[in-house]
């Protein structure tokens, strides 16, 4: 809007010259801000989309570079990197018709299986410190087989089973023995008696 005295008033075809030019500097200066936007915005959508697949490609060969696996399902692979976000030292490999990857997390090993159609089955965590074990686990175990040792727990988790399933390996002077813990109650399912010569 031009303002001002009578004076200094331009003459009108070149206010109209005038108008046109500052409305095509908008135009223009509006096209130009959209095109920076849509390359920044596809810019940033490419580099997203690198790291994904690149992270998915690492996770299936198990490898840092990594050859993806055509075998297992993008849809377990995504399943299993928010599942384990943490994962290091991946490996895949079919087992029958399922997919099976094992893995560490915080120093524990790990083993995940997922079936044909991409659904998890289960997650089983291995770990050898019996601090890790749940209290009201430890305590059960230790109520019972209080001079025994906790050598070893493979903690589970299975897709039909809300409740977590302890198996706790314990040893002492004659025997190894494999407890079974689930929902409060215990079960000794394994015996191994040490043989001296």
């Amino acid at each position: 809007m031009i303002t001002g005295k009578a004076e200094n008033i331009p003459d009108p075809a070149i206010k109209v010259i005038t108008l046109k030019f500052a409305f095509m500097k908008t135009n223009i200066l509006s096209v130009l801000i959209c095109v920076f936007l849509s390359c920044y915005a596809i810019a940033c959508h490419a580099q997203k989309s690198s790291s994904f697949n690149n992270t998915e490609r690492g996770i299936l060969s198990g490898s840092k570079k990594g050859e993806p696996s055509r075998h297992v399902t993008l849809v377990a692979v995504r399943d299993f990197m928010k599942r384990f976000p943490a994962a290091s030292d991946v490996k895949w490999r079919k087992v029958e018709t399922d997919y099976v990857a094992t893995f560490v997390v915080e120093s524990n090993q790990t083993m995940v299986r997922y079936q044909r159609n991409a659904k998890w089955a289960y997650t089983i965590n291995r770990y050898d410190y019996e601090k890790k074990l749940p209290e009201e686990v430890r305590v059960l175990v230790k109520k019972t087989y209080y001079d025994y040792t906790i050598r070893h727990i493979d903690e589970i988790y299975l897709a039909e089973q809300p409740n977590t399933i302890y198996l706790v390996l314990i040893e002492d002077d004659k025997t190894f023995k494999t407890i079974r813990v689930c929902e409060g109650e215990m079960e000794e399912i394994h015996e191994l008696v040490k043989v001296f010569d």
